[in-house]
């Protein structure tokens, strides 16, 4: 079996594992909120360090099935497709957009919108335009940047003289005779 088939084949059984694991989760929960034994004693789940993992460096395309992400957020698709990666494998924006593309799920604004959602969210950290996307528990928590760091607003404050305001209007100004007095009763 080639490498490429083996990465796929073992991709997908990482999948049915994880799936296996959240619904024995489910079973052993509902059982203990039944007041019954978890059949097969609570079926032991899987450790995340023992699911197999792509090859470094391999395609990320290749790790999902078309119409896996349906309904799913850009989020969510996109820390599934570095989870299969592998520890430590960044992936660029443009790469996972075309993975998650393939996984059956539509972002609007395509790169940059998914740029945007990564970038807002604690689960991921930016290494860096030529490295790509990592998960930020690989790398010790999310770096926040500091309030005196936060990007500046792109508005530039008016630097030139002040502008001349208009006198206010008044009879005089308006050119229409005033109404004089007149002493009749």
């Amino acid at each position: 079996m080639d490498d490429q088939r083996r990465m796929i084949f073992e991709a997908e059984l990482a999948d049915h594992i994880r799936k296996r694991d959240d619904e024995n989760k489910i079973i052993v929960a509902l059982s203990t909120l039944l007041g019954k034994e978890a059949p097969d004693g609570g079926a032991q789940v899987s450790e995340p360090s023992t699911m197999p993992t792509a090859v470094p460096g391999a395609d990320p395309v290749t790790l999902v099935r078309p119409g896996e992400f349906f309904r799913m957020s850009s989020t969510k698709a996109a820390k599934a497709i570095l989870e299969r990666a592998g520890y430590r494998n960044a992936i660029k924006t443009e790469l996972l957009l075309a993975a998650i593309q393939k996984g059956g799920l539509s972002i609007k604004g395509g790169g940059p919108q998914l740029y945007k959602n990564l970038w807002r969210d604690d689960d991921f950290q930016n290494l860096g335009k030529s490295i790509g996307w990592g998960l930020s528990t690989w790398y010790g928590g999310k770096v926040k940047k500091s309030v005196d760091e936060a990007p500046k607003s792109k508005r530039r404050k008016h630097t030139g003289p002040k502008r001349q305001t208009k006198p206010k209007t008044t009879e005089a100004a308006t050119n229409e005779p005033a109404k004089a007095k007149s002493d009749e009763p």
